[in-house]
């Protein structure tokens, strides 16, 4: 009789492995948990979305429970527009949402200003949330931390329409918002490597609305230089793009992420 080994490795390895082409015991188990992880601790999804405490117990909790082999820090797209100052609504047991975008008129953007990650709550709270992992997980589970892209932060910021208009409208005042976005990002996925995440999550959901030629020329630029920078902190990067990508699937590999999400 042929007896097989099967060797069981830990959620961490599993994944690394099978990024190096290495063989595992089973794929990786990456699904993304928000909404389902608070309602299976029994806590409203304001809780869940604003103490990181309940954010790592429910992960946790889910990936012990239902194999998933990464723990994250995702929880909503507006932690960042939070902090750059917009009216963002915190519903009781719903994801939160920006329904009164900040930059209104072209002028308003002079006003922004950079938030270090450290200054923000909301985004300090996701950072909290990457150190108590470390210190629960260790190096049992990867842990992601999360960014909203480029284009995701500037249609928080400006509304999706208006950004849509600002292509054929205003496009040089597109690119400095973009620029802006890109400083934003890279600050807050940097200060999530020093804080002990092992890869970044980019959520750019945006660029599957605008077709390649324009995610070519806007977006993909800035989603690579974040990549590069938290490469060069020796940390990996998971890209999300909700929605239909398979105008963008043949550049999407040069964004050099580590792993390409396909919803």
């Amino acid at each position: 009789m042929n007896h097989r080994r099967v060797i069981i490795i830990n959620p961490n390895t599993r994944v690394l492995n099978r990024l190096k082409g290495k063989s595992v015991d089973k794929p990786p188990n990456l699904n993304i948990i928000m909404a389902f992880a608070a309602k299976y601790i029994g806590v409203n999804y304001k809780k869940y979305v604003t103490d990181y405490r309940y954010l790592v117990d429910g992960n946790i909790r889910c990936c012990e429970d239902f194999g998933i082999d990464m723990v994250s820090a995702i929880s909503d797209p507006v932690r960042e527009t939070y902090d750059l100052g917009a009216n963002v609504t915190l519903p009781e047991d719903d994801v939160p949402y920006c329904a009164d975008p900040i930059l209104k008129d072209y002028s308003d953007l002079k006003k922004l200003e950079v938030v270090k990650p450290e200054n923000g709550k909301r985004m300090n709270d996701r950072l909290k949330a990457i150190r108590l992992y470390k210190e629960k997980v260790v190096d049992y589970y990867p842990v992601l931390g999360w960014v909203e892209g480029p284009m995701a932060l500037a249609s928080n910021l400006r509304g999706v329409i208006k950004v849509m208009e600002d292509f054929y409208e205003a496009p040089d005042f597109l690119s400095s918002l973009l620029e802006f976005c890109y400083r934003q990002q890279a600050l807050f996925a940097k200060a999530q490597v020093n804080a002990g995440a092992d890869f970044i999550g980019i959520g750019d959901a945006v660029c599957s609305l605008i077709g390649p030629n324009r995610y070519k020329k806007y977006a993909l630029p800035w989603e690579k230089k974040i990549i590069e920078e938290v490469h060069d902190l020796g940390a990996k990067v998971k890209l999300h793009i909700c929605g239909d990508v398979t105008p963008l699937l043949e550049l999407l590999p040069e964004t050099k992420a580590d792993i390409i999400d396909v919803d």
